[in-house]
């Protein structure tokens, strides 16, 4: 069977390194979405403080 046919299944956790992978030197600004993002993909619920 030719996989150019099948529908490409989206790693949300290779997506989530293609996004921060090259998040540049802002850790600070960056640190909050970052999180919230990562919870998501553990599926984990981000503690709200």
């Amino acid at each position: 069977m030719d996989d150019r046919l099948l529908p490409r299944v989206v790693d949300p956790i290779e997506t989530f390194i293609m996004r921060w992978g090259n998040a540049g030197g802002a850790e600070q600004a960056n640190f909050q979405p970052f999180i919230v993002e990562l919870c998501g993909v553990l599926g984990l619920r981000p503690v709200s403080a």
